[in-house]
């Protein structure tokens, strides 16, 4: 199930996909609410419903980060941190597309559990 990597280089690549990713993660929570005026005049609408495109991203990670870790404590840490990084960055590219406010917070969804996949493992 886990692979001990011994190769001090193959150690150093491994380090550093995990801290972009475990950085885009954290950083993905909160820079978000920065741009929020801007995302809500561009889709022409108010504060309350603009704030759904913060709040899916943090209670989809909330409500999933512990189902999650308790599959990465039995060993499928590599897989997860693998599915997670894809469909953050899938949910990534879904919210720079989004032409609807609906994809947008559906796209946070997305990037909202593969960061919980991300955390877990």
């Amino acid at each position: 199930m886990t692979e001990i990597i011994t190769d001090p280089f193959r150690q150093k690549l491994l380090l550093i996909a995990v801290g972009i990713a475990v950085f885009m993660d954290a950083l993905d929570g909160s820079v978000v609410n920065i741009a929020l005026p801007v995302i809500a005049e561009e889709f022409g609408t108010d504060a309350g419903t603009i704030s759904w495109v913060s709040v899916a991203y943090l209670v989809t990670v909330a409500g999933l980060i512990l189902i999650f870790g308790r599959f990465a404590d039995r060993g499928y840490v590599k897989i997860f941190f693998i599915i997670g990084f894809v469909l953050f960055t899938a949910g990534s590219v879904a919210c720079g597309i989004s032409a609807d406010l609906t994809l947008l917070i559906i796209a946070r969804v997305l990037q909202g559990a593969g960061a919980a996949l991300i955390a877990a493992g």
